[in-house]
Formats: C-alpha cells, sequence, structure tokens
C-alpha cells in the first residue's frame, strides 16, 4: 500500500506540472476551488486523517490544515471562470514546502498497522481527485498549460516529481499506465496522448 501511494503522489505531481504557475488560481470549473487548492488539498487530506487523525501527531501548520480542508466558497454558479485574488491563498513555494512536509512526516509512518485502513481511503481520495483534475486540465486554454517535456519550449522545473509518464484519452479524461511498444513501434490499448516531464521525487525510503 505504501508503494501505491508513493506511486499515487507522482501521479498527482506529473498532472499538476503541467500547469502553468499563473493558472494555479484559475477555477476552471467555476464551482470548483482554484487548482491551487488541491496541490494542497491531497497532501492536508493525507495528513489530516493519518497524522493528526489516526496517530495524534501535532501539526506543523494548522491554519494550512485548515484551509485545504475545505477550501474557500466558489463564486456563484451563474458566473463565468475566473482566477482568485492571489490574496487570499497562500504563495505556491508553502504550499509546496506544505506537501513536502507532510509527505516527509508520513513516509515514517505509514509501516504502521494503525494506519492500514484509513490508508486505503487517503489512496482512494488521492486517485479520484487525479481524474477530476483531469477534467479541469481540459478546461484550460492552451496558454495555460506547460509544453510538453520534449519541447525545446519547456523548461526542467525542479518542484515537481521524476515520473515516467502519464496519458491523456480524450474525451474522457482517465490516467493510463503507458503500454509497451511492439515490433512495429507502436503500443497497444487506449489511443492517448502521453504527457511527460521528469523532476526530484518524495521517495519514502
Amino acid at each position: 500500500m505504501t508503494d501505491s501511494l508513493e506511486a499515487a503522489w507522482e501521479r498527482t505531481d506529473r498532472i499538476f506540472g503541467f500547469v502553468a504557475d499563473e493558472a494555479l488560481l484559475v477555477r476552471p470549473i467555476p464551482l470548483r476551488q482554484p487548482l491551487l487548492f488541491y496541490v494542497g488539498h491531497l497532501p492536508a487530506f493525507a495528513w489530516n486523517h493519518l497524522g493528526r487523525g489516526v496517530l495524534g501527531l501535532p501539526s506543523f501548520a494548522s491554519d494550512l490544515d485548515a484551509l485545504f480542508e475545505a477550501g474557500i466558497d466558489p463564486p456563484d454558479d451563474a458566473e463565468p471562470p475566473r482566477q482568485d485574488d492571489a490574496t487570499l491563498w497562500p504563495p505556491l513555494d508553502r504550499v509546496l514546502a506544505f506537501r513536502d512536509r507532510v509527505r516527509l512526516e508520513l513516509c515514517a509512518v505509514l509501516g504502521d498497522p494503525a494506519l492500514a485502513e484509513v490508508l486505503s481511503m487517503v489512496l482512494e481520495h488521492e486517485l479520484m481527485h487525479q481524474e477530476t483534475l483531469m477534467y479541469m486540465l481540459q478546461q484550460l486554454p492552451a496558454a495555460a498549460k506547460r509544453p510538453p517535456p520534449s519541447s525545446r519550449l519547456r523548461r526542467r522545473d525542479q518542484r515537481w516529481p521524476r515520473c515516467a509518464s502519464v496519458c491523456v484519452s480524450p474525451p474522457a479524461p482517465r490516467i493510463w499506465a503507458q503500454a509497451p511498444a511492439d515490433s512495429a513501434g507502436t503500443t497497444s490499448g487506449p489511443s492517448s496522448t502521453c504527457l511527460r516531464r521528469r523532476s526530484r521525487s518524495t521517495r519514502c525510503r
């Protein structure tokens, strides 16, 4: 289960790695939170249920625990998609530091048998939001997305973990493992566009 959660963390970060920093405060779906919220919500959910919830560990960022548990109420659904006021949210660097601290703290305790039941719920929550994020990404204009890593326009970004690939099969956004190529150089499985990025990763080892 630990390996599955680590893999889910890496996949989540690969997804966020395709969003331009300036687009993280956009709400592509008006009744959803801005993308930045989910950068913090996923580690906050894991920490609030595993670290603080089951193990009773002390909070190290109580304001972020609360903010990323519930978010900020979205605008009226009659309003068009918009970008949130940056002053309402913590800066990206602090959110990423919070994410990394949560993962570091949890890596030290994930082997605790007391976490087994809740750990599966945290993993399912992470995977569920990955599908939601793919829907949200499809609503972003091209200018709000980073070029594929193979593009000369793409700069190496060390803030998101190393990955192999994440494949998006339109129109229904689902995450696929990339199929091996056959002798003709083609791949089996769903037709997809494979997006790749490479950087450092957080490992529980």
